[in-house]
Parts: structure tokens; C-alpha cells; sequence
């Protein structure tokens, strides 16, 4: 990792221009085109050559549809991951498929006094229980810790046949060695399922829905949100705040290792050095190492205080700010007394500040009338603008869309009055130049490194080598040049953001989804929120090149309007300008946080509010949602619920 000591940016000084051919990022802007999609998840039937797919998971405490299966249960960052491979031979005639499994923790052998060998579950059942399995077996110890089970074709029993197409599901079962692997040493693991004859793995699929073996029960591919990084959705009732928690299935073991020990991360209060979550621990070692690091200016002492679950805000979490307050002084420049934030801890002190509210009312075309509710934030001299923390979830995929690919869409507008969009630009720290903009409302940060790095520093009061030097004003208390977050734990928590999958979509097949799908097209939604995104080639973790996948964003700036400014420029965005949010998995957001908060400041608590507030480019657009009927609207509603 490259990791030049910086400081946050507050104004719009680099060399270079993003899509330039000069000195800036190197991208000449694209001509108005459509990048060719890739592939679904699983490949193509291969004929006359054995296929070789290559994954990992983590152990799990319960069965796929049983609750605390979402769960991270004590020591879940320690020994608990591991590799598979699939070899499938059925190509090259032979009717076999191999199956090897490599734990990370070291595994029982099943000889006497060690616990026992490894369990596989396979062809799982199509009958009202989805974790009853046709056929149980023991993998076989080929030593070095590593084993393997050999699937045969079931010699015309249909349930366990070997046929090309057919989709196969299956699990593990562990039992760890107790002298080795501290603590729980029994497990699980997710339902992987696959096509026989095909690479990879099928993903997204949904309980009652294919386990039986048909291909054609699964998802269409438009409906797995995050290509190859989609997952099921959890059904367990105990589990319904984890939805936007869950790993890849399509991950390597390094990243699989690296999500849960960066996980640990993202859950360590850095006050008290404790995890944010009941019943795990760290090691005295890791406490003391932890303890003390946030401060002296911060809003909360875990990333999880405010990305709740990997959400937005929870009302249940005690340890997070009402808002982040970015502050600026009126020329745009870090504030002389608060620097970039007011954070929670200096609340006391901000004395000038007010905060009220506007209201105002809306009618639709049939007489329903909304009242609209806007929160202002004043102080004397100054800009400030409230900001509800973002979904943390696919964030691997928006950091592997080219940038050609996000510049082309520019110029592709559709002609719809009023819709235009801004390349967004931001300092890379690192190199103080200027290059696109990806993370952040308004996308001021040019890489997961970048908004992993700010934000320990803005919000936890943490340095990292990225920015060694404490944002604390007139606290004095400044810790200048130290990085208290090794540059290994920074890549454990960018792996950790790469690898969080998307769900699935929901109800697909509904007729109020595909009616509510039309209502979004033919209102233009669809001009900003681009429905599909590809990843290129050349995304820093192969398993991320190169898929299809379904956000709702063009990642390009926009003008909301009036009404949605804050007044507080950043970067190349003006106070009405705003990234455009993805949509994907909102309809969750409830079950994972208790509250839907939509738009920059959360002001919007529902669908209706937040497409109400669009102004300035979308105004045209938000008079045409005025005039739908209440059919219309509630079936576009239920299809933003579903996606």
C-alpha cells in the first residue's frame, strides 16, 4: 500500500484533470458507449476438460435457513476460514467430482483422542426442510490438513446422479482440533451450489427455490444485484439485521481471512479496546493495543456505531453522533476553531450553532398532499452540512468500474429537460493530484483506502499513514505524525469493504415489481440511476473483474436543486451537487437499522419524501412522479423495496 503522510482535503488546489490527457490521471473523456457485458455468475458448459473451481468461506453456527446462521460467533477472525476446490471431471466422461477442502484451523483426523474428520453434506434436498442433505459423507485426511471427498454418479438413483446441468448443492461440516483452535470447535458452513459442467458457483439462489437441482429455478441473472458477489437472502428472523453482512461466496481464502480479520477491525471499539459486539473478545494483548487510540475529537469509538450492520444509523446504537457536521469556513477552507467536522465529543463547545427546521407541502396530480420536513444547520461564518453515514455493502464493485466507463456516461445523457451530470473529482492524497471520485455524498474520495483513512481520522479520532496527524484543533491534544492504525490493519479493513456481497433482489417476479420497473424507466429515473455497471479487467482482486452487476448509480455528480444544497462545496462539487446513491438492497434497510434515512441528511423517511426533495436536474422528473396515479406510485415503490 502506498501510503504518503496527508491531511484531509478541504479545498481544490492539485495538478492535472480527471479525464485529461495532461498530468492528471492519464483517461482521455469516452465517447458515448456501452461497455459489453460479461458473463452471469456461473461459466458456459465446458466440454472435454476438467473444471476447476476455486473458493472459500468461513465457519458457520447454524445451517443456511437456521438462525445465528448470519452470526460471527467468538474468535470468528481466528482460524475459522477455509478453501475449497471443485474438479469436476463429468466433461472428459468420467462421471466424478472432487471435492477438497483446506481449513485454516487445524482440523480433527477422527483417530483416537482428536476430534473427527471433517463432514460433507451434498445433494441437498428439494422437500420442505432445504438442510436435509441425500447424502452424508467423511471427507478422507490426505494429511498436511488438507481433504478430499470423490463424488460418483449415483448408477441411475436420480437423487444423486451426476448429470451435466444439473445444480448440486452442498456443505461442510467441521470439528476442530480443541488443543489447537481455541474455543467453539464444531461448525457448519454456507450451502455452496454449483452447475455440473460448469464453472463457478451458483449464488443468490433462494432457499425454496432450485435446491431440488433445476438450473432454471434459480434467480435470472438481472436479479443478482452484485454479479458473482450476490447472496441469498436470510430468512431466519434472529438474523434479519445481517443482511448487508455477509461475505462473497466467490472469494479467495487470502481475502476470505482478510474480511474477517478486517471485520474485527470495523467492530473494535478504539476507547475501550474491546469488540462492539456481546460475547467476543480479544486477547489482553489485542485490548492494550487498541485501548486509547480514538480521540481526543471523534463522533464515535467504532466504525460500527455508525455503520450500523453495515447500514446507515441505529437508533439501538448508544455510541454514535445525530449526524456527521462536515464545517467549512464561508471561503471553503478547513473552519479556524473545528477543522473539517464537528465532531460529537466537541458538541459543548460549538455554542454558535443552530439547528431548526423547514417544512413545506407537496400535492400529487390526485390531491394527496406530503408534508416535507427539512433539517438546518447554522453558525455564524461558516458552512455546514449533516451527513448520514452510506451502505458499506458492494463497494469492491463501484471501485472496479473504469473510469472511461464512468466518463462515458456524460456525454450519454438521455434527453430528458434538465439531465446532464459532472465527472467527480478529488485530491488523491497520495499523490495530490487530482483523479476521479468514487466514495463519499459527494464523492470526494478517491479510493477505499482514502475513505477508510479519513474517516478513522474524522470520525474515530484515529491516524493511519495515510493522514499520521491528529484532527484536533484547539484541543490541544495533538498527536502529530504517529499512525496509531498499522498500514496491515488499513488493507485488513479495505479487504474487509471489497468483499461485503449485496443481497439478492426480491419478489422479481412479481407483477407490481416489473409494473413499478416500467413506472422507474419511463419517468427517466433510470437517466441517473443506471441500473447496470461492469467491472473491467484489472481490479486489484481478480475475483471482482470483470462482472455484471446492478447498483442504480451512474457514480456521476448531479444539481438536486435548491432544496437538497447544503452550500458546502466539495472538490468540484457545488452545494446542490450529489453523487448519485446506489439503490441496491434499500429495501432491507429497515430490517438492518429500524428506520429507512434516505438523501444526504437522512430527511427523507421514505420513498415518496425522498423523490419529492429532487430539484434542479431532476425537477422535470419529480413533476412527472407528481402526476403518476397512486397505482402507479405504489408500484414503484414496491419494486425500490424489492431491488
Amino acid at each position: 500500500m502506498a501510503s504518503s503522510p496527508a491531511t484531509p482535503d478541504s479545498g481544490d488546489s492539485a495538478k492535472g484533470e480527471v479525464g485529461s490527457d495532461g498530468d492528471g490521471t492519464g483517461a482521455s473523456p469516452a465517447s458515448c458507449h456501452t461497455p459489453l457485458p460479461v458473463g452471469p455468475a456461473q461459466g458456459k458448459l465446458v466440454p472435454n476438460q476438467i473444471i476447476r473451481t476455486i473458493s472459500a468461506g468461513r465457519v458457520r453456527q447454524r445451517h443456511e435457513s437456521n438462525g445465528t446462521f448470519g452470526g460471527f460467533g467468538d474468535h470468528y477472525f481466528e482460524n475459522r476460514s477455509f478453501e475449497f476446490i471443485i474438479e469436476d471431471y463429468t466433461p472428459t466422461g468420467e462421471k466424478r467430482i472432487v471435492i477438497t477442502l483446506k481449513p485454516l484451523g487445524i482440523h480433527g483426523t477422527g483417530k483416537a483422542g482428536d476430534a473427527g474428520l471433517p463432514n460433507f453434506r451434498v445433494f441437498q434436498n428439494g422437500g420442505t426442510n432445504p438442510d436435509l442433505f441425500n447424502s452424508n459423507n467423511t471427507l478422507k485426511d490426505n494429511g498436511d490438513n488438507t481433504f478430499t471427498f470423490e463424488m460418483k454418479d449415483g448408477g441411475g438413483n436420480p437423487q444423486t446422479a451426476l448429470t451435466s446441468g444439473r445444480l448440486i448443492g452442498f456443505e461442510f461440516g467441521f470439528f476442530f482440533n480443541k488443543e489447537k483452535v481455541e474455543g467453539r470447535n464444531s461448525y457448519y458452513s454456507d450451502t455452496f451450489r454449483f452447475i455440473v459442467g460448469k464453472e463457478g458457483l451458483v449464488v443468490g439462489v433462494p432457499l425454496t427455490d432450485g435446491v431440488a437441482g433445476n438450473p432454471e429455478a434459480r434467480e435470472p441473472h438481472e436479479a443478482l444485484s452484485g454479479g458473482a458477489h450476490t447472496v441469498p437472502l436470510i430468512k431466519a428472523e434472529q438474523d434479519q439485521k445481517l443482511h448487508y453482512s455477509q461475505s462473497s461466496l466467490n472469494i479467495s481464502a487470502k481475502d476470505m481471512q482478510g474480511f474477517l480479520e478486517g471485520r474485527s477491525l470495523f467492530h473494535s471499539n478504539f476507547t475501550s479496546g474491546q469488540h462492539t459486539e456481546a460475547g467476543i473478545d480479544f486477547s489482553p494483548e489485542r485490548l492494550a493495543k487498541q485501548k486509547g487510540l480514538a480521540g481526543p475529537a471523534l463522533d464515535a469509538s467504532a466504525c460500527s456505531s455508525c455503520h450500523s450492520h453495515n447500514g446507515s444509523f441505529s437508533p439501538e446504537e448508544k455510541d454514535r453522533p445525530n449526524h456527521v457536521l462536515k464545517i467549512a469556513k464561508a471561503d471553503g477552507s478547513a473552519h479556524d476553531e473545528f477543522g473539517l467536522q464537528i465532531q460529537k465529543s466537541e458538541l459543548a463547545r460549538a455554542t454558535q450553532l443552530k439547528i431548526t427546521s423547514e417544512t413545506k407541502v407537496e400535492t400529487f396530480a390526485d390531491g394527496t398532499k406530503v408534508t416535507l420536513t427539512a433539517p438546518k444547520y447554522t453558525m455564524p461564518g461558516a458552512q455546514i452540512s449533516a451527513r448520514i453515514p452510506q451502505m458499506v455493502y458492494g463497494l469492491g464493485l463501484l471501485e472496479g468500474v473504469s473510469e472511461n466507463d464512468i466518463a462515458s456516461r456524460v456525454p450519454c445523457m438521455p434527453p430528458v429537460t434538465g439531465v446532464s451530470g459532472k465527472l467527480p473529482q478529488a485530491i488523491d492524497p497520495i499523490t495530490a493530484r487530482k483523479a476521479l471520485g468514487r466514495f463519499g455524498w459527494k464523492a470526494g474520495k478517491v479510493s477505499l483506502e482514502h475513505q477508510i483513512s479519513e474517516a478513522a481520522l474524522l470520525d474515530l479520532g484515529v491516524t493511519t499513514p495515510l493522514f499520521p496527524t491528529e484532527d484536533c484543533e484547539k484541543t490541544g491534544k495533538c498527536g502529530v505524525g504517529k499512525s496509531e492504525l498499522a498500514a496491515e490493519d488499513v488493507d485488513r479493513l479495505v479487504t474487509y469493504m471489497r468483499s461485503i456481497a449485496v443481497p439478492v433482489q426480491r419478489n422479481v417476479k412479481d407483477e407490481r415489481f416489473i409494473s413499478g420497473e416500467k413506472v422507474f424507466a419511463k419517468l427517466s429515473c433510470t437517466s441517473c440511476h443506471v441500473p447496470t455497471s461492469y467491472t473491467d479487467n484489472k481490479h486489484p482482486v481478480e475475483k471482482l473483474r470483470d462482472q455484471t452487476f446492478h447498483a442504480y448509480t451512474d457514480l456521476l455528480l448531479h444539481d438536486m436543486g435548491e432544496g437538497l444544497s447544503d452550500g458546502k462545496a466539495e472538490n468540484n462539487a457545488s452545494g446542490s451537487e450529489w453523487r448519485t446513491p446506489p439503490l441496491w438492497g434499500l429495501g432491507l434497510m429497515k430490517a438492518v437499522n429500524g428506520q429507512l434515512l434516505l438523501l444526504h441528511d437522512g430527511r427523507a423517511k421514505s420513498y415518496e419524501e425522498a423523490i419529492l426533495w429532487h430539484g434542479g436536474e431532476a425537477a422535470a422528473i419529480q413533476a412527472a412522479f407528481r402526476a403518476l396515479t397512486k397505482d402507479e406510485r405504489d408500484d414503484l415503490y414496491f419494486f425500490l423495496e424489492s431491488i
